[in-house]
């Protein structure tokens, strides 16, 4: 290697690998398609330069993969769970002998009145803002915000901070004002740390009205339980209650 690199950052789905893998020593491999995300010129040290590529991906490229609608593995189906939680599911890991594995992410909604709150959320890497964008597209048109109570997570408020500051167009955010009716000053909260940037997503309402992707996706999930018959519906209300507790223990 010399001095000066270029880094690119590229995302894409690691179980769309076609040939090679990320696990060999000189991390060869082929994917049908990636999204170019930034390029930068960096400048390796001699420590980095005896890392395998491998580190360099988990470092640098895996760890920023966000599934969205362009990237989404077309096994995944979401299933609607009744009381408003949604999961999504892969599909082909329903013939194994341990179907928990195909969980992806789960997301609980309660009614709060004028707005519908997002309860509980859990969720694979990189499935946690999607999960976001199938609850609101799943309520449109009512609004979704987070947790009336303020227990939200620090994973959560940041894939809805980026919400609020516009990282999705398709998402409409509507942040009260200090001297709207309905604003909090989020005094109550004196647990959190970031009480500005807490607060500003805490009066925030987020609505999506393009709801393809959640069309498609809940078609998928539909006629996959057509094909397995629709009493796994609660064997997944069953496996989400698992998938909270070992993502996030009793806390």
């Amino acid at each position: 290697m010399a001095d000066d690199e270029v880094l690119i950052t590229v995302e894409f789905i690691p179980s769309d690998i076609i040939s090679g893998n990320l696990t060999d020593k000189d991390t060869e491999f082929t994917v049908p398609r990636a999204l170019v995300r930034n390029i930068e010129k960096i400048t390796v040290s001699e420590s980095t330069k005896s890392m395998s590529l491998n580190k360099l991906f988990e470092t640098k490229i895996i760890d920023e993969v966000a599934i969205n609608q362009s990237n989404i593995s077309e096994d995944i189906g979401l299933f609607i769970i009744p009381g408003n939680a949604l999961i999504l599911y892969d599909m082909t890991e329903y013939d194994d002998s341990d179907r928990f594995r195909g969980m992806r992410g789960v997301i609980t909604l309660r009614n709060e009145g004028n707005v519908i709150a997002a309860n509980k959320i859990a969720a694979k890497k990189g499935f946690g803002p999607i999960m976001f964008e199938l609850a609101m597209q799943h309520i449109y048109p009512n609004a979704m915000a987070i947790e009336r109570d303020g227990d939200v997570r620090d994973a959560a408020l940041s894939v809805l901070g980026k919400f609020v500051d516009g990282i999705n167009g398709g998402v409409e955010v509507n942040t009260l004002n200090p001297s709207d009716d309905g604003y909090s000053d989020c005094k109550e909260f004196t647990h959190i740390d970031d009480i500005e940037g807490f607060c500003k997503i805490y009066n925030s309402q987020f609505k999506m009205s393009d709801k393809s992707l959640y069309n498609k996706l809940k078609a998928e999930g539909d006629e996959f339980l057509q094909d397995v018959g629709s009493e796994f519906i609660n064997e997944l209300e069953d496996y989400a209650s698992e998938f909270f507790d070992q993502m996030y223990g009793n806390s």
